[in-house]
């Protein structure tokens, strides 16, 4: 089961293992593998070294590595901005290439765009 070594949420140590049009496949301990996208590979990575990188998931919850870092990871407090309100809850930068959305159920009061929220 892939959350058995990989962190979701966490700095992840994993080895690069196949390199395929969309990036580096990267492996836990168990075999378990997930995407690297070609954007955050450098040309001092190749196949076989370690790499540190940050775990999250995409729109359809596929886990994927990036070698971003947010401002703060999970189980960690911090102030966020809200960078955009809709009708089902907010998004808050959290220093990613997406913004983190937050759940109307998880808004204790009301926010607009710019407000800064603890986290």
């Amino acid at each position: 089961m892939i959350e058995e070594y990989l962190k979701l949420g966490e700095i992840n140590r994993l080895k690069i293992i196949k390199k395929t049009p969309q990036g580096f496949y990267l492996s836990s301990l168990d075999g378990d593998t997930v995407l690297l996208p070609n954007r955050y590979i450098t040309t001092h990575m190749k196949i076989g070294d370690e790499i540190d990188v940050f775990i999250s998931s995409d729109s359809e919850d596929r886990y994927v590595a990036t070698t971003t870092v947010p401002k703060y990871k999970y189980g960690e407090f911090g102030v966020f901005r809200v960078a955009d309100v809709t009708k089902f809850g907010a998004f808050v930068d959290w220093g990613m290439e997406k913004d983190l959305f937050v759940p109307l159920a998880n808004i204790k009061k009301p926010l607009k765009k710019g407000d800064s929220v603890i986290g």
